[in-house]
This record gives C-alpha cells, sequence and structure tokens, in this order.
C-alpha cells in the first residue's frame, strides 16, 4: 500500500506574496481612467470575482467595453508593475514554507500572475527551492 504525500498548492498574490496595496492602488488608477469611485481594501476583498471582467462591471454598472478593458488592464499592469516591487512575502510565510517542507511535505503555487514574471520573482525571493512547481 502506497501512503500519500500531503501536497499544498499555494496561490501568490495576496496568500504568499503581500502585493495587496499594489493590487488594490492599480485597480483604483484603472477605474479612475472612466471615472469609477475609488474602493477600499474591504471593498476590494468584498466584491473581487474572477473573472475580472465581471468585477469592473459590478463595478462599473456595466460590463466594460473590448477598448475600455484594454485600457483599464494596462493601467492596471503599469501601476501594478511599478508598485509591486516595494512588496515582499507574507509576514511568516518563509517559515510556514521551510516547516511545511521540513515535515516532509510538498507543495507548489498556482497563480494567475504571468509565469515569466513569476518564476523570476519566487526565485529572487529566495523561496523556489520549496516549490515541485511554479
Amino acid at each position: 500500500m502506497s501512503t500519500i504525500t500531503p501536497h499544498i498548492v499555494w496561490d501568490w498574490n495576496g496568500t504568499l506574496f503581500h502585493d495587496t496595496e499594489a493590487v488594490v492602488g492599480a485597480t483604483n488608477a484603472a477605474f479612475a481612467e472612466f471615472g469609477v469611485a475609488p474602493i477600499t481594501l474591504e471593498q476590494y476583498r468584498e466584491l473581487y470575482c474572477v473573472p475580472i471582467p465581471r468585477f469592473y462591471e459590478w463595478m462599473m454598472g456595466r460590463a466594460p467595453t473590448g477598448a475600455e478593458w484594454e485600457v483599464m488592464d494596462g493601467v492596471f499592469h503599469r501601476y501594478y508593475g511599478e508598485h509591486s516591487t516595494r512588496c515582499g512575502l507574507a509576514e511568516g510565510a518563509e517559515t510556514l514554507l521551510t516547516g511545511w517542507q521540513q515535515a516532509g511535505h510538498s507543495q507548489s503555487i498556482l497563480s494567475m500572475y504571468g509565469h515569466e514574471e513569476l518564476v523570476p520573482l519566487v526565485r529572487g525571493l529566495g523561496i523556489d527551492r520549496h516549490f515541485l512547481r511554479v
């Protein structure tokens, strides 16, 4: 009989990577392009959903057009790219990852964040050694 090894699949943004302020700021920057009032962190946590255009629809009171979506997406990514560089791991994340691995368990990261950006970021934070897959 085989033994099952526990495995955790971690979310990246807002879970292991403490970038919540950058995400909310980028969201508000995107909303500002079309006169949508800024939201608070609490509102973001309550209302955010995927697919993301659905979230924007709730906030705008209508679905964004294709052109609006392109503008909002571009603004979001520019703002996030500038502000996420100051973000780091969530408090206690390194200890948690290390402890889980030392207990003989495995873990990986699954994220909507772009793979080309995610892998170097995980490596740069020095935690890539903890994961089977990123």
